[in-house]
């Protein structure tokens, strides 16, 4: 049960990895698509550099076991580099503490097109595929994002116009269906709609949701199964584990959309994904599971610097998640480059024998 308790919390405490814009100062990132779009500084003509540095306390309670702990969330390094009008690249470096201690490049690509001569673009390189919109105010991560965030190698080519964006791509996940060799065969899609100032809404939908980070490691690992080994038995003499045979993977595709809502002082944010269909019983459970997440926030900004949020989220046959969540965070802003927040969150889970967690994180957040 501890080492249950202490890879939930991991999960739900962890502050966000986003790497973004202030939001009325008391919001340092909302959404996946300010990743690729930081503060910065101009470095030099054409090159834009960023930095985002998260330190957090957690605090979570789950029955009788307590656990605190003092973390550097998050280490980012952000360069962009605009070569000629159409021409430019995009680097991300991450760190965080406790994910094997390494810098990661967490994204990198090239751009072509995408001016006002020409809004069709090219987008290559390591990146975040556009699947889902994950728009939030908490330090914690939406359900939603962890069943569908999923970063790749991809292509994508995309369309932008003044009221709409639309964009496809490809590219080769790590999972693949039975007998088939490894090659390009995942594809995504999204549309995005802006009808009127202060509405936005979309909707996208992934061939195979078996390749996000939320689900991955855990299907490829129930699909290759493990070898036969030997140990040491009960009696101190060499015994034979059995080999576990794996199950036989096949695609499932996922599909989301979302609502956001800015009505002066108020922001409303809905999302739900979904799998498609279910995956093979062997895979996620003992049964076929159907994961889908959801999450509604409400914002207010009380005054410029200091904005209050509302969380209710779940899921459904998504397995170690809350099945409910809810939750409030305050934020300050203390200059436009610094900013401060407080979280609660309270989850329940489907399994009775699972008792219900509470969590608590601060954070500070600099961003230049």
């Amino acid at each position: 049960m501890k080492k249950w308790i202490i890879m939930t919390t991991a999960v739900l405490i962890a502050g966000s990895t986003a790497f973004g814009q202030n939001n009325a100062k008391a919001q340092l990132f909302e959404d996946l698509e300010e990743k690729t779009d930081p503060t910065g500084i101009e470095w030099m003509p054409g090159v834009t550099v960023g930095v985002l540095v998260e330190a957090e306390a957690g605090y979570s309670k789950q029955g009788d076991e307590e656990i605190s702990d003092l973390s550097l969330a998050t280490f980012e390094l952000g360069v962009d580099a605009e070569l000629t009008d159409g021409i430019s690249g995009h680097v991300l470096l991450l760190w965080e503490e406790g994910e094997d201690e390494g810098v990661a490049v967490d994204e990198a690509f090239i751009t072509l097109g995408g001016t006002k001569e020409i809004p069709v673009y090219l987008e290559a390189g390591r990146l975040y595929i556009p699947f889902g919109a994950y728009n939030s105010h908490f330090i914690s991560d939406p359900l939603t994002l962890e069943l569908g965030e999923t970063q790749e190698t991809a292509a994508m080519i995309g369309y932008a116009h003044d009221f709409f964006e639309v964009k496809v791509g490809a590219f080769n996940g790590d999972l693949d269906d039975e007998g088939d060799d490894d090659q390009i065969q995942d594809l995504v899609a999204s549309l995005t709609l802006t009808p009127m100032d202060g509405v936005e809404l979309g909707t996208y939908w992934m061939s195979d949701l078996g390749e996000s980070g939320g689900l991955e490691e855990g299907l490829a690992e129930a699909s290759e199964g493990t070898p036969a080994n030997v140990v040491v038995g009960a009696d101190g003499q060499p015994a034979v584990e059995p080999a576990v045979v794996g199950v036989p993977y096949k695609k499932v595709g996922g599909v989301g959309g979302y609502v956001s809502l800015s009505m002066g002082a108020v922001t409303v944010d809905a999302e739900y994904i979904t799998a498609l269909d279910s995956f093979n019983a062997g895979l996620l459970g003992e049964e076929k599971l159907t994961p889908q997440a959801w999450n509604l926030e409400v914002a207010f900004a009380i005054t410029d610097p200091l904005e209050l949020a509302l969380r209710y989220e779940g899921t459904d046959e998504f397995p170690n998640m809350p099945e409910a969540q809810y939750g409030v965070v305050a934020a300050y802003g203390l200059t436009d480059n610094v900013s401060l927040a407080l979280e609660y969150m309270h989850g329940t889970f489907e399994d009775n024998e699972v008792d219900d967690i509470d969590l608590v994180t601060a954070q500070i957040g600099l961003e230049f």
